[in-house]
Formats: structure tokens, C-alpha cells, sequence
């Protein structure tokens, strides 16, 4: 059963939130088996690798934590709004200086 039907790109959110839901449940049911003990130890390096793979998931998706959006997708609009505050206290400066002529030696 396919999920996106009409073939249209998937948010990295959702991509990540789906692979984190498989990752649960992969891990329950290999709780399980352990439990059981049917000798399916291997299979824990596939949980290690995709731990690593959700890590990377995650900064695509949400960017790096206390980064403000650092390596995200809305880090381009934060630079652009960062930039134009730049640019409108450097326009306000030249405008007003803060001092007066007479104030300078």
C-alpha cells in the first residue's frame, strides 16, 4: 500500500517521523524475539544503523538543536531576515550616528 499516491515529494518531517514509527516498531518486536530467545542478535546492528540514520533524519528535518535552525530548511529564510535587521540598523545608523557634529574633537 502506498501512502503517497499521487507521487508528490514527502516534507523531511514526515519522512523522518515515519522512519522513527518503523524504528519502534522494529524494536519491539525484536524485544520480543530476545525475550523469547529464537537467537536473533544480529539483527540489533540493523537498530544501530538506522539509530545513526534517524540522527541524520532528524538534523535534515528539524536542523541541529540550539542552532536556531542551523543546517535546516528554514535556515535560508533566517539568514534573509537576519541580513535585512542587518541592513535596516546599518541605514538607521548612517541616518542617526548617535552623536552630534559638535560633540567631535
Amino acid at each position: 500500500m502506498c501512502r503517497n499516491k499521487n507521487k508528490t515529494p514527502q516534507s523531511p518531517r514526515y519522512k523522518f517521523y515515519s522512519n522513527l514509527r518503523g524504528f519502534f516498531i522494529f524494536n519491539l518486536i525484536m524485544i520480543v524475539l530476545y525475550l523469547t530467545g529464537n537467537g536473533f542478535d544480529w539483527f540489533w546492528k540493523i537498530s544501530a544503523f538506522w539509530s545513526i540514520g534517524l540522527v541524520i533524519g532528524y538534523v535534515k528535518a528539524f536542523g541541529m538543536p540550539g542552532a536556531n535552525g542551523w543546517l535546516s530548511d528554514d535556515w535560508q529564510d533566517w539568514m534573509a531576515e537576519r541580513e535585512a535587521r542587518r541592513a535596516e540598523q546599518s541605514a538607521s545608523f548612517e541616518n542617526n550616528p548617535g552623536w552630534k557634529d559638535k560633540d567631535l574633537v
